[in-house]
């Protein structure tokens, strides 16, 4: 099983990003039943090319959508609440030029006191209030 992200739960379970989809993970290696982004679904709750996954606090975890320029917000049973960051939604602070569409392209994320960290393609970090 090869991964391009993952983060370990409170619930002893191991969240990760593999094959274009998010997926849980015993201690012992076992995938567990169900998973994020491997159905093509229309609307809010497709998934294009998850590359960073984080936690969110209270059973929540923060996945990229790269394509869809979005941040969605999924339960630890990988259930979708909504999107924290939407494509044209410009962050409150950037660390470069982000251009008028706001952040395109998210690559890494990083939540630390109420603010997202999204990092891109172009270079571009923006930091949202969430």
């Amino acid at each position: 099983m090869s991964f391009v992200d993952l983060m370990f739960s409170f619930s002893r379970e191991i969240c990760l990003v593999c094959h274009f989809q998010v997926v849980l993970v015993d201690e012992s290696g076992q995938q567990q039943p169900g998973c994020y982004g491997s159905q093509v679904k229309a609307g809010d709750q497709s998934l294009s090319r998850p590359l960073s996954l984080c936690d969110a606090g209270e059973n929540h975890i923060l996945v990229t959508d790269y394509f869809q320029h979005r941040i969605h917000l999924v339960t630890h049973q990988l259930q979708f609440v909504r999107h924290l960051v939407a494509k044209g939604q410009s962050p409150a602070t950037c660390s470069a030029e982000c251009g008028e569409l706001g952040i395109t392209y998210p690559r890494q994320i990083c939540l630390n006191a109420g603010l997202l960290y999204v990092g891109t393609d172009s270079g571009c970090v923006g930091i949202y209030r969430v």
